[in-house]
């Protein structure tokens, strides 16, 4: 194959009830420049090995990486990344299915308008109880192509430019710059949001298309978004403190000022996460002092964010990959 002109990395970790259905829409696009699929699997005890592998034989743009020991999700694309050999990278969960214009349309937004990341719109894949699935838009109205700090504002607002790697594409260079957030919370818990984060940060510009391109599955037992937690809002408020130490230290006071005015927004996101904890059986008393104590932290804006005696004491000192 000649050099890929996109890398797409799927990370997979028991995956084989939906892989075998990604990994054709991965197969079936019509992009016409070259093209890789990077399946970074981590030690699994289903067929998603078998799967992958089989499917990998007829397909010689197929790479697959196993992990041993297990990585999970984020480091996983953090060595995917270091592995990938196209121009633009973009990302795919082994049981989401992307349309079949997807890698097309993204490489094409880049083109055209020079930005360094494009984010699209996508539509949700609900399971009905007779086994069917119905499709849920999650359509983005805005057409732009947004500078460096429009587009941090648009992500913590979490509006047209959500922490979902799989709504983007990215060139390469964006992926390789430093520092970026490599918190790896226990099952994965928000990674996505945190690393992209300072991906944006990296963008000069950003392109926001109307395009639903991805196709999110909503359901699986097995995915890290269905699996109940009682500790949601604790580790979605560590982020959100890694957002902040991020912008302190290697950003300017204009763009951390844009992480202040949107404060309101990740409070919302904190009672959402304790109101789900709660459904998971945590003591919302406890649960409501540690994260709104903590959270004060966050607000004040008299000097650097504490560190010593937080909740994201630990996670601060491993924070950050140069």
């Amino acid at each position: 194959m000649k050099d890929p002109v996109v890398s797409l990395i799927v990370p997979a970790y028991n995956s084989e009830r939906y892989l075998l259905e990604a990994l054709s829409s991965f197969a079936a696009q019509d992009f016409k420049e070259p093209y890789e699929v990077i399946i970074i699997i981590d030690p699994s005890t289903d067929g998603t090995v078998e799967i992958a592998t089989s499917f990998a034989k007829t397909h010689q743009n197929f790479r697959i990486i196993q992990n041993d020991p297990k990585l999970g999700l984020g480091r996983s694309r953090l060595k995917a990344i270091s592995k990938a050999q196209g121009e633009y990278i973009a990302f795919a969960d082994a049981d989401d299915v992307l349309s079949t214009g997807a890698l097309r349309t993204f490489v094409d937004a880049l083109r055209q308008t020079g930005a360094d990341c494009v984010n699209c719109s996508f539509k949700v894949l609900r399971s009905k109880k007779d086994g069917a699935e119905e499709k849920h838009n999650n359509l983005f109205v805005l057409q732009k192509v947004l500078t460096r700090e429009q587009a941090i504002s648009e992500y913590l607002a979490d509006r047209r430019i959500r922490g979902f790697l799989w709504t983007k594409m990215y060139k390469r260079s964006v992926l390789n710059s430093r520092p970026v957030i490599t918190l790896n919370e226990p099952k994965d818990m928000f990674e996505d949001a945190a690393i992209n984060f300072t991906f944006i940060a990296h963008c000069e510009k950003v392109a926001v298309i109307k395009d639903p391109l991805y196709y999110y599955r909503k359901g699986n037992p097995t995915s890290n978004t269905t699996i109940q937690r009682k500790d949601r809002a604790v580790h979605h408020l560590i982020v959100f403190a890694m957002f902040r130490l991020f912008l302190e230290k290697f950003t300017t006071k204009k763009i951390l000022d844009i992480y202040f005015k949107h404060l309101d927004t990740m409070s919302m996101s904190l009672i959402f996460d304790e109101y789900l904890d709660k459904k998971a059986g945590a003591d919302p008393a406890l649960n409501k002092q540690i994260v709104g104590k903590q959270f004060k932290l966050l607000k004040n804006k008299k000097g650097p964010l504490p560190i010593k005696g937080t909740v994201w004491e630990e996670a601060s000192s491993r924070a950050f990959l140069f």
